[in-house]
């Protein structure tokens, strides 16, 4: 997925979601070993599956006592590392790190980074991020540097919606955005399961605004065919007939989504076609594009091998999309 899509839409798509935050007790060092071929080990046992947590430890050998100015650092990233980094949003927390990895991975990361001096005691660099959406980053980026041995990173759907943002705002390539997109496909599906037979709205949404940043074809088209496996209950109505409910509101928390539903349901209503016979276009950015996959005749059409249809200008002119 072209990483400059993400970045036009991911902010759009998916409001920020709080991630959560399990209690970590150990502590992982991500300065790697003299040894270039040897990768850097866990400072305690580690479950492989924990998640990345947002807690803090005190600096070692800091002054804790009264009126002292404590430095609370990550419990993930307190040891070990080059430079050091300070999350100005929620509570401080400061984070060790590896240069090198940061700026190869994200290389807008030398912008907002100097490089590292020897002999000196590491640098602190102040960056408007909350911590725990830092601690996802780091954790993600040096799990992925064959130098360090970090357990793949564990979140929600919401965290790798989040973990795409970041890597995309500091330049990750496309390669690490394929690895987030397949870690955040098996969440959505994990998602749907979880959902059941009876969603709230919200829940139904959030989960389309991730299948559609991500664009999980596969996803939102089983998502389209569940009519004919299941009665629809609550949230998952609103697959059914998004002009039921508020438009303004829906469009306000998650247009896209609103955009791609309208265009669904003005298809299928103006041309009599299952919803399940179509085709999504999950790239659109101003209009959403659907094929019909049943040969019934179209009259609207924009090329010779598809069938093809646009939102209505009245919508788009009624304020309610793009």
């Amino acid at each position: 997925m072209p990483a400059d899509r993400v970045t036009r839409s991911a902010a759009t798509r998916v409001g920020k979601q709080p991630l959560q935050r399990p209690v970590a007790s150990t502590t992982i060092k991500t300065e790697p070993k003299a040894d270039p071929g040897a990768k850097t080990e866990l400072a305690s046992n580690t479950d492989p599956g924990a998640k990345t947590d947002s807690g803090s430890k005190t600096e070692p050998g800091a002054n804790t006592g009264p009126g002292a100015n404590t430095v609370q650092y990550h419990s993930l990233f307190g040891g070990g590392g080059d430079i050091i980094i300070r999350c100005t949003k929620g509570d401080p927390v400061n984070f060790r790190a590896n240069y090198n990895v940061l700026v190869i991975s994200c290389p807008k990361f030398k912008k907002v980074l100097q490089s590292p001096e020897s002999n000196k005691r590491p640098a602190t660099f102040a960056l408007p991020i909350e911590p725990e959406d830092m601690a996802l980053l780091l954790h993600f980026l040096h799990e992925v540097d064959d130098r360090f041995s970090l357990p793949p990173v564990k979140t929600s759907l919401e965290g790798f919606v989040n973990l795409q943002y970041l890597v995309n705002i500091y330049g990750g390539d496309d390669y690490l955005s394929s690895i987030v997109q397949d870690r955040a496909k098996l969440a959505a599906w994990e998602r749907l399961i979880n959902l059941g037979d009876s969603p709230t709205q919200n829940q139904v949404l959030d989960l389309l605004a991730a299948v559609l940043m991500f664009e999980m074809s596969s996803v939102f088209h089983h998502i389209l065919a569940l009519k004919t496996l299941r009665t629809r209950h609550a949230g998952w109505s609103v697959i059914d007939d998004v002009t039921r409910i508020n438009a303004k509101s829906l469009a306000a928390r998650h247009k896209p989504v609103y955009t791609l539903l309208l265009a669904i349901e003005r298809a299928h209503r103006h041309w009599s076609i299952d919803k399940s016979e179509l085709k999504v276009d999950m790239s659109f950015c101003d209009n959403v594009y659907l094929s019909c996959k049943s040969k019934k005749p179209v009259s609207v059409t924009l090329d010779d091998t598809e069938k093809r249809f646009k939102l209505w200008k009245q919508d788009r002119d009624n304020g309610l999309v793009d």
